[in-house]
């Protein structure tokens, strides 16, 4: 455990006299009716261990002093660990009159041992000021406003440093002596409250849900780990988060505070995860209905997220499979990776555990040690395969723990470098079956250099045929996992979204008999779009603009678009397949776009530096007209070029191995099928039931 975890809970109260700490301490007795707390004020315990009481004290050299307010820090930590509550206590950092310098630090060595956490009180400075003026209970001599401002900022910024040093955890606060404040405080100790067992547990509990759940529709046996930062997108989103929070006029602008504290004493150990969530905390307002404001600040820090494409490509392959789940685990913020999700239309699916501000009662903090657990539960108890993706230290011990660890390698990381020779070389256990996933460097727009070498930890293609057959083969039949778990020897290859609620949402349109003309070309048209962003980016790739593209904050940013977009051709097969096409050619606006009603439409012309076709029907019933198509591509075209036949329906039996187009499609490794539903029925339209005569408003002409 933590050493903080392992002394009694202690909670210094700070701000210069007169911010109104007795005040709090006060209000915050009345309210804790259930006998969490104990409140000392720092001054009252001094005189209770000094003979003669504080003006006693008072009159002591600065030696004895300091041996006095040894004994009292000591009182207030045994209290608190015989009674098992939470110590407060008001207290202070130094002394300062305005006639002379800042006074010697009273905080002994002592304090910075036994406290484990700080609450600093920011007041206005002219409250300060008022209130000291109308004190009768104690006489202090009156402050000018710049002094009391002045005191403020160099007592928080020394007694931040000293935290830090201490492994103390810190918060500053705007301090009004109000329910507000004292609401934001009482949820600090709550907070404050939860052992490092405690977050395990949280998490542990939160997992057992999220596999429930998944095992209602799924026979699960493998599941995806997924890191967040660095992992799922290149971009680090503390990084992103903080550039959003900060205003160009703040003195600590583009700065990142999670940089600093994790590259400071704490390290990574587990209260550098928890004083992460307090700097959260100081952005997030408890009483304000569902924190809208910091809510807001994450999902515009997703809008900034690109998922890196093999990364989207196992999500969705993972959402597909009947046996295999996928999760992010993520020491970021929660709301963020789940907004992202949500943005690409996989949050019902995937599921986040991550952090949040202390103030919200079911906030987990997620550290190393929460990672390797999820994963240990994971294998031990559910005894699930688990595939661990990770790019940092902080991942590794879930790497050893996973039955298949990935290291992704977005760009140069020295303590990755360091953290992986031990791992590999010095740990016990050592972290083995792991390779590397080599993905663009944003710096050099090239990829990434392997970490340590290939021998070690072999280089992996997490797109290529090999790689997925191997995470998705589904261990009960030795099959590739699809979506409807049919075996037909080329799954792999056939990508369609039966089994996925959206899939069941777009169809509707299209099944509904009293649909027809606009509506329903408009329905297969946003089928189309969707097809092309849920499977088609995914199996061609994405690429980055090279000029990238104007953000809306005025600066230029990345942009992507589809893997060689301008040397793509979208054929719609007329006329059923036109409505679709025209939704596949928005979602990839700069692809070429063609009409053709048969094969010998398409012209060696047309597939002049083409190197991508998309073949696109309302319906593939027997696959003859399809195969017409995909022939006469290979003829004019070549075998080089990547064939895509897109569909809202396709007939389970043309994809048979025993069927022509079925046999194509296994002997044709560059051939992929993409369906929005992948049906048993063999039921072909006539009449009023024709596809095409729907779409168009054409039934009274058969």
């Amino acid at each position: 455990m933590a050493p903080s975890d392992e002394k009694p809970i202690v909670v210094g109260i700070y701000g210069v006299p007169g911010t109104g700490k007795s005040f709090l301490l006060r209000e915050l007795k009345k309210r804790d009716t259930a006998g969490h707390l104990v409140i000392f004020e720092g001054s009252e315990t001094i005189a209770s261990v000094t003979p003669g009481g504080l003006e006693a004290f008072k009159t002591l050299p600065e030696s004895e002093k300091t041996r006095y307010r040894q004994l009292a820090i000591a009182k207030i930590q045994q209290r608190a660990a015989e009674e098992a509550k939470v110590a407060l206590v008001a207290g202070h950092l130094l002394f300062w009159s305005e006639e002379e310098g800042p006074g010697t630090p009273v905080m002994t060595q002592d304090d910075m041992e036994v406290y484990t956490h700080m609450i600093y009180l920011h007041a206005l400075p002219a409250t300060v000021a008022e209130r000291r003026k109308k004190d009768i209970t104690r006489s202090r001599p009156p402050l000018s406003v710049s002094h009391i401002e002045r005191w403020q900022r160099d007592e928080a910024v020394e007694l931040q440093r000293i935290c830090e040093q201490n492994s103390i955890l810190f918060i500053g606060l705007q301090y009004l002596a109000s329910d507000v404040t004292i609401t934001k405080v009482e949820r600090l100790l709550a907070a404050f409250r939860k052992r490092a067992r405690d977050h395990l547990l949280a998490a542990e509990h939160k997992l057992d849900t999220i596999v429930m759940d998944q095992q209602r529709y799924k026979s699960l046996e493998k599941i995806l780990v997924f890191d967040g930062d660095k992992t799922l997108a290149a971009q680090d989103t503390g990084k992103l988060f903080w550039n959003l929070a900060y205003s160009p006029a703040t003195p600590v602008a583009n700065s990142d505070p999670l940089k600093k504290l994790f590259g400071g004493p704490m390290g990574y150990r587990e209260p550098a995860f928890r004083q992460a969530a307090l700097l959260y905390t100081e952005m997030a307002n408890p009483v304000s209905e569902g924190n809208d404001g910091f809510n807001l600040l994450c999902d515009a820090t997703a809008l900034e997220v690109t998922l890196r494409p093999e990364m989207l490509l196992l999500l969705h392959r993972a959402v597909g499979s009947p046996n295999t789940a996928a999760i992010v685990v993520t020491c970021g913020l929660q709301r963020i990776w789940e907004s992202t999700l949500k943005r690409v239309g996989l949050s019902d699916q995937v599921k986040v555990i991550g952090a949040s501000h202390a103030y919200d009662a079911s906030a987990i903090v997620v550290t190393p040690e929460t990672k390797s657990h999820i994963v240990r539960h994971l294998r031990n108890d559910y005894q699930l395969t688990v595939w661990a993706f990770g790019d940092g230290v902080v991942d590794i011990p879930m790497m050893i723990a996973a039955n298949h660890a990935i290291v992704v390698v977005g760009g140069p990381s020295q303590s990755m470098e360091e953290g992986l020779k031990v791992a590999l070389y010095q740990q016990d256990p050592p972290l083995r079956n792991a390779r590397q996933a080599l993905c663009l460097d944003q710096s050099t727009k090239s990829r990434a250099i392997p970490r340590l070498n290939t021998k070690d930890i072999p280089a992996v293609d997490l797109t290529s045929n090999e790689f997925l057959d191997e995470v998705f083969q589904d261990a009960r039949t030795g099959g590739t996992d699809n979506t409807d778990n049919t075996d037909n020897g080329h799954g792999d290859r056939i990508h369609h979204a039966t089994a996925l609620a959206a899939s069941k949402i777009l169809a509707t349109a299209q099944r509904d008999a009293r649909i027809s003309g606009h509506a329903l070309r408009t329905a297969h048209q946003r089928a189309g779009w969707y097809l092309s962003m849920t499977f088609i980016s995914d199996i061609i790739g994405a690429e980055e603009i090279p000029e990238g593209i104007p953000h809306v904050q005025g600066s230029m940013t990345t942009g992507h678009r589809l893997r060689s977009e301008k040397n793509t051709l979208i054929v719609a097969l007329m006329r059923g397949g036109e409505p679709m096409a025209l939704g596949v050619s928005e979602a990839f606006p700069s692809a070429g776009f063609l009409h053709a009603k048969v094969a010998t439409d398409l012209s060696k012309k047309h597939l002049e530096g083409v190197e991508t076709v998309m073949l696109v029907d309302s319906v593939v019933n027997s696959g003859k007209t399809v195969v017409e198509f995909v022939q006469r591509v290979r003829h004019v075209g070549g075998k080089g070029v990547r064939i895509v036949v897109v569909a809202g329906v396709v007939q389970a039996g043309a994809v048979d191995r025993e069927a022509e187009f079925g046999a194509m499609v296994e002997g044709d490794k560059t051939l992929d099928i993409v369906a929005l539903r992948l049906s048993e029925n063999q039921f072909t339209g006539r009449g009023g039931t024709d596809t095409g005569n729907r779409l168009f408003n054409t039934t009274r002409l058969e």
